[in-house]
């Protein structure tokens, strides 16, 4: 995870290969901020670096990968987006995608399809969402702290799991508790957000 933030702020373009790397190999939380990192800052002109991770196995570099598409307006990639609203078997990638639709245009038909029949009610509202008005994230310009516990042992503190993070823009982040259970992330989009454990990707 430091890895992908540090080759963010010395410019991401001549490192997107190795944010790409970092997203495919590394473990789950370096995957989703490394993958993070792309889905915000990538240049249009590297684009294609993003296509493997739409394949990855962790839903959260796919919904990232997604998001990029999405951020860059890239038509070109409308039938794999419509392909992966349907079929994906995370929701958090199925509404990333009909986000992205909405972003690039020319998806009515498998967005209202996914409005009408898409087995959970967040897909079925996002695509419905879609449908109205073009997604718009809210700028990630706000700190927010975390505080984690476990129930069984008295609510206890958590110290040194990992967790992701998925802000109301969608972008998937990966954390580290404390020794006294908590983590902070700098820069996060305000909203509703979902909370997983990092051995629980399922559950996205």
């Amino acid at each position: 995870g430091a890895a992908a933030r540090a080759l963010v702020m010395v410019g991401i373009g001549k490192y997107a290969d190795d944010l790409v790397r970092l997203a495919q190999r590394g473990g789950t939380v370096t995957q989703a901020n490394a993958s993070a990192a792309l889905a915000v800052h990538l240049s249009a002109d590297r684009l294609s670096t993003m296509e493997p991770l739409l394949f990855h196995k962790n839903p959260v570099v796919r919904a990232n990968a997604v998001f990029a598409l999405g951020r860059l307006r890239s038509e070109v990639s409308r039938e794999r987006l419509t392909k992966l609203l349907v079929d994906d078997d995370s929701s958090l990638v199925r509404i990333a995608s009909a986000r992205a639709l909405s972003r690039i245009g020319g998806a009515k038909k498998p967005l209202a399809r996914a409005a009408d029949s898409d087995p959970l009610e967040l897909v079925r509202d996002a695509a419905k969402r879609a449908l109205e008005v073009e997604f718009s994230p809210s700028p990630a310009n706000e700190w927010r702290s975390f505080y984690f516990v476990d129930p069984a042992l008295g609510y206890s503190p958590v110290s040194n799991e990992p967790y992701i993070v998925v802000g109301s823009d969608g972008v998937g982040l990966g954390i580290y508790s404390d020794a006294r259970g908590e983590a902070l992330i700098e820069h996060f989009s305000p909203g509703e957000h979902r909370v997983v454990c990092a051995d629980r990707l399922n559950e996205l």
